[in-house]
């Protein structure tokens, strides 16, 4: 097993996703790299990839950077994923509807929430799964996504990436993924400055 947070920046020729890396299973669809970065490949429908070279802790989170943002090709992290077909929580964004989040357990879809704002080139989509709260967030900040969602369906699972459609409009890349701190879980950032300037 490689040390989580694991990362890939998806460096290598155009191909199939699992082509280019052993450490990614395909759950369901396509996910090709293009042009140093990784698109879904499956025409009206979803793509799923998972990495296989970790096995994260159930409180977990996925992020990654949009690099090329279009209509109708979905795009965004996943985590608590099935180790095979379509499972586990993530999100969806394009260039024009905005940002969903989604559940699915057992081939069943769920709507968690969405936001009309526009995603773009250079946004940051993280994804996490902390107890039975899954909070998506947008460069750093859940203002502009669906806000954290209470959910207790799916306690644990790979982490990886999400996509729907087909084309290279859409793309990701310098995708991370692991445990969610239990330091950084405890404490918000203001309390852990103070109780550390009292020592």
């Amino acid at each position: 097993l490689m040390a989580l947070p694991a990362s890939d920046a998806f460096t290598g020729a155009n191909g199939t996703l699992v082509a280019y890396s052993a450490n990614w299973t395909q759950n369901v669809g396509a996910m090709n790299i293009s042009s140093n970065s990784v698109a879904p490949n499956s025409s009206s429908d979803q793509s799923q990839a998972s990495w296989n070279a970790d096995t994260p802790s159930n409180d977990q989170y996925s992020q990654i950077k949009v690099v090329a943002i279009s209509n109708g090709v979905y795009v965004g992290p996943a985590v608590r994923m099935t180790t095979s077909g379509v499972g586990g929580y993530y999100i969806e964004a394009d260039g024009i509807d905005g940002f969903y989040l989604f559940k699915n357990v057992s081939g069943t879809e769920t709507q968690l929430g969405s936001k009309t704002a526009v995603v773009a080139t250079n946004d940051v989509l993280k994804l996490t799964a902390n107890g039975t709260t899954i909070t998506p967030n947008k460069n750093g900040s859940t203002t502009g996504t669906p806000g954290a969602q209470t959910d207790s369906s799916i306690a644990s699972g790979r982490i990886g990436i999400n996509g729907w459609g087909q084309g290279t409009g859409s793309r990701m890349d310098d995708w991370t993924g692991g445990n969610v701190s239990a330091a950084a879980a405890s404490f918000p950032p203001l309390v852990r400055q103070r109780l550390y300037r009292r020592r």
